[in-house]
C-alpha cells in the first residue's frame, strides 16, 4: 500500500490529509501571499452562525458513522 492510499483508507481519510498539508508551515507561508487565503479578521454574525451549523452537522454526521 503506497503513502496515499494508506493516507486516505485511515480514520481520518482525505479530508485529514488535505487539513494537514495545508496546516503546514510551509503552505501556510506560501498561501499568505495570497489575498484569498489570508486569514479574516472580521467574521459577520451570519457567517459564524452559519459556520457553527455546519459544525453541529459534522459533528452528528461523524457521531452517526462511529
Amino acid at each position: 500500500m503506497n503513502h496515499t492510499k494508506a493516507m486516505t483508507s485511515g480514520k481520518g481519510g482525505l479530508p485529514e490529509m488535505i487539513r494537514k498539508e495545508l496546516g503546514a508551515d510551509t503552505n501556510r507561508r506560501f498561501l499568505a501571499k495570497y489575498q484569498d487565503f489570508r486569514p479574516i479578521t472580521e467574521t459577520s454574525e451570519k457567517f459564524c452562525n452559519l459556520l457553527k451549523r455546519l459544525d453541529l452537522a459534522e459533528t452528528a454526521t461523524r457521531k452517526s458513522r462511529d
